[in-house]
């Protein structure tokens, strides 16, 4: 993708256009609006994420589970999958979205998502967001989540199982 957007010359009566004017101003600001910002990770490291008695939101990997996304003020899909399963008393796991840290569930105790199953069964866990009020600039986003006060919750992150994804897209 480009990097620049460039702003549209007004042109005059007789002006020389050269292929660089031409390339500057239609193919590079068309690749531009063309090209969007996103991001995708795929985690399978061998390894799993846990969390035990947590009652607090916090981060699944503030270090390789975040992205930082430049949008132009256009819509964000937000995706966040994984595969896990809880163990505990209630078999309760929270999942949200922070932007900037700050959680876009914030109005609901248990966050945009719930998991409820038993150490059993492996559950798939899918987070959807379209995010419709960031205007133009640079976002941190990051999966998170929290358990009932009696649970485990694990989610897997291996090549052999399942991996974590967490991408986003601005539209």
């Amino acid at each position: 993708m480009p990097s620049n957007w460039t702003t549209p010359i007004t042109w005059n009566v007789d002006q020389l256009v050269t292929n660089t004017d031409l390339n500057e101003q239609v193919r590079d600001n068309l690749d531009y609006l063309l090209s969007p910002n996103h991001a995708r990770i795929v985690r399978d490291n061998g390894g799993n994420y846990t969390i035990t008695n947590v009652t607090t939101f916090q981060d699944i990997d503030s270090t390789n589970l975040s992205i930082t996304i430049q949008t132009h003020g256009g819509p964000v899909l937000v995706h966040f999958q994984a595969t896990g399963w809880t163990a505990g008393t209630a078999h309760d796991v929270y999942f949200d979205l922070a932007v900037d840290g700050f959680r876009v569930g914030t109005a609901f105790t248990q966050g945009l998502g719930t998991h409820i199953g038993d150490g059993s069964q492996r559950q798939v866990i899918t987070l959807l967001l379209l995010l419709t009020d960031l205007s133009a600039g640079v976002y941190t986003l990051r999966p998170q989540w929290r358990t009932a006060p009696t649970d485990i919750a694990t989610l897997y992150a291996d090549s052999t199982r399942n991996p974590v994804i967490f991408e986003a897209i601005e539209l």
